[in-house]
């Protein structure tokens, strides 16, 4: 996000609670200029004489939330959106939709009708999940988030709408994140096997991999100028985690697995740090 200043001002940081800031000063054809950082509350920093805008990120314990890498993007163009969109990913201001469960949820960022998890715990604001944070580094904007609390890919949980039925409900994204599974796992849903050869209209949407198969053909031809990016979430078991990179790989949807990765966990749920973690990781795969 780029946020419009005033040249040669003095800015005091404030409110970012234990947070050090960084600073990216952009002028007003928002060319990279410099940077400053880290800040701590109460700092203060002065703009350049030919800064326009500035970008931010955060950093606590040694995780980067946001980080802005302008400054060591070789090229004429220090965009970093001008970069990942050279490699056919983003275009700055690129429309996101987010498809998942209580792990992507935010109260007033969901649909009404869906069951809402966060703000929870040290994840009391929006710009702390893990979608946002990739959001604002990417410089998208936000076009659906149709993620619900304790929903499923496959039709295990019978009161929660499940991924199939809700994976025509994007918008028109430019690009989709999704991330779930874990609620397949936690209720020992059916894992199935992947066959791709099976035709849509009978897929066995009560079993895991059937009803991933059949998420993943809708996305495909509802949005198929989308670029899709699976989200293989730390809590999957190996056998359902497998199942997601199958069916991923088979249809060429690019994803990020975290199955290695140590996310912080507060009830099965992430923390603030582990939403960090987990933006950090979603960005170094992309």
């Amino acid at each position: 996000m780029f946020i419009a200043v005033e040249a040669d001002t003095e800015y005091v940081v404030k409110d970012i609670e234990g947070y050090k800031l960084a600073v990216y000063f952009y002028n007003a054809e928002k060319g990279f200029v410099k940077n400053k950082k880290w800040f701590s509350d109460g700092n203060s920093f002065v703009t350049e004489s030919d800064t326009a805008y500035v970008r931010i990120a955060l950093r606590k314990d040694g995780i980067v939330l946001s980080e802005i890498p302008d400054a060591i993007i070789a090229g004429d163009d220090k965009s970093v959106y001008s970069a990942l969109n050279a490699k056919g990913i983003f275009k700055e201001g690129a429309k996101v939709s987010i498809l998942g469960d209580s792990l992507s949820t935010f109260n007033g960022y969901i649909p009404a009708s869906n069951v809402v998890y966060y703000p929870t715990g040290d994840v009391n604001a929006v710009y702390k999940t893990w979608w946002h944070q990739v959001i604002d580094a990417i410089g998208g904007v936000l076009d659906t988030n149709e993620s619900c609390a304790g929903s499923s890919i496959s039709t295990i949980r019978t009161d929660r709408p499940t991924f199939v039925s809700r994976c025509t409900n994007l918008g028109n994204p430019d690009v989709i994140f999704v991330h779930g599974g874990t609620n397949d796992v936690s209720y020992s849903a059916p894992l199935g096997a992947f066959d791709a050869s099976v035709d849509i209209e009978v897929l066995d949407v009560d079993t895991f991999c059937g009803a991933g198969d059949k998420m993943v053909r809708l996305l495909k031809t509802t949005y198929p100028n989308a670029t899709i990016i699976g989200v293989v979430p730390k809590t999957t078991k190996t056998a359902y985690s497998d199942a997601l990179r199958s069916i991923y790989g088979y249809y060429d949807i690019k994803y990020i697995d975290l199955t290695e990765l140590p996310v912080s966990l507060a009830s099965n749920h992430y923390t603030a740090y582990g939403m960090m973690q987990v933006s950090g990781c979603v960005m170094r795969g992309i």
